[in-house]
C-alpha cells in the first residue's frame, strides 16, 4: 500500500475515535478501567507501527532510532500486561481483577508515553 494511502487511512481512523488519537490522554475520556486499558492498548499499537516505520527508514539518525528502540523495550512488557490483565479481567469480571487491571494500566502509560513522545504523538 503506498504511503499516501495509509497515511489517509490512519487520519480516517483517527479522525474516528478521538478518544485513541493521542497516547497523551486516551485514558480521562473513558469510565471504565476496562475502556482505557483498550484506548491505551490500541493507541500503543498506533505508536509502535509509526516507531517501526521511523527505525525502518534510512534517513532516521541512528541515536533516534537507539532510543526508539530503548522505549520500546521499557514500554511493550507494560502494555502487554495491560493486556494480559484486561483478558483476565473481561472473564472473571472480579473486583481483584479489576484491580490489577487499574495497577497495570497505572504502570503502563508512563513508558507508552516516553515513547509516544519519542515518536511525536
Amino acid at each position: 500500500m503506498s504511503r499516501l494511502v495509509r497515511t489517509i487511512a490512519l487520519a480516517l481512523a483517527l479522525a474516528s475515535t478521538p478518544a485513541c488519537a493521542s497516547l497523551r490522554s486516551p485514558v480521562p475520556a473513558y469510565t471504565s478501567v476496562e475502556q482505557s486499558a483498550f484506548a491505551l492498548m490500541g493507541a500503543y499499537a498506533l505508536t509502535l507501527d509509526q516507531a517501526t516505520t521511523l527505525i525502518g527508514d534510512p534517513v532516521t539518525p541512528r541515536a533516534v532510532k537507539m532510543a526508539l528502540a530503548e522505549a520500546e523495550k521499557r514500554a511493550t512488557p507494560a502494555v502487554e500486561l495491560v493486556k494480559i490483565a484486561a483478558i483476565a479481567h473481561s472473564r472473571a469480571r472480579h473486583s481483584a481483577t479489576s484491580a490489577a487491571l487499574a495497577r497495570a494500566l497505572t504502570e503502563a502509560q508512563p513508558p507508552a508515553q516516553a515513547l509516544a513522545a519519542l515518536v511525536g504523538r
